[in-house]
């Protein structure tokens, strides 16, 4: 319950799909939100990330309140701006989540609700990973009950979260008036 682990959004360091800039303005609001939650942003190598070996561009690390996105992508571009999407989506599940519910939800729906809001931001700011997006949902849900993928990425949370972070990075006003959320220890029977 710690870390929540993300696949590999890139073909690897340079690729095509991490060429595009990031939009004006939407990283700096993304960072300028997890903030918010109480999350540092840092870049790391590959070693460092708690899943380099499986290939992650991101973790998000609750205990710690960090988010990690590995150093081959591009800082400024367009595929950074989609994982730190994804891991400021974890970050604000994870606050805004009571305990009790958080433990009740599985990996992959965890995974593919963080993964459709990163899908539904970057669109609206023009970022068109959609491909990557349907694929990483696909292979979180696999093993889902019939049903469960569309409800997970379909959800009412998926939308609000969202719209959230949308509104966020528009206008960063909005920032300091949204809830922090839950900030504290976590009870030992859930580590």
């Amino acid at each position: 319950m710690t870390t929540t682990q993300s696949f590999p959004r890139t073909d690897g360091a340079g690729s095509a799909i991490d060429s595009a800039p990031a939009p004006d303005g939407m990283i700096k609001g993304l960072t300028r939100l997890a903030r918010h939650f109480g999350y540092v942003v840092s870049f790391v190598t590959p070693k460092q990330m708690a899943f380099g070996s499986l290939g992650a561009d991101g973790a998000t690390r609750h205990l710690e309140r960090q988010i990690w996105l590995v150093d081959t992508i591009k800082p400024y571009g367009a595929t950074t701006a989609d994982v730190l999407t994804h891991e400021v989506a974890h970050a604000m599940r994870h606050c805004l989540t009571p305990y009790d519910e958080l433990v009740r939800m599985n990996g992959a729906q965890i995974e593919i609700e963080a993964e459709a809001i990163a899908e539904i931001v970057t669109q609206n700011f023009g970022i068109d990973h959609s491909e990557a997006h349907a694929r990483y949902i696909w292979d979180a849900g696999m093993f889902l009950p019939v049903g469960r993928l569309e409800e997970y990425a379909e959800s009412d949370t998926v939308a609000i979260i969202a719209g959230s972070i949308v509104a966020a990075i528009k206008d960063p006003s909005i920032v300091k008036s949204m809830p922090r959320g839950h900030r504290r220890k976590i009870p030992a029977r859930y580590l």
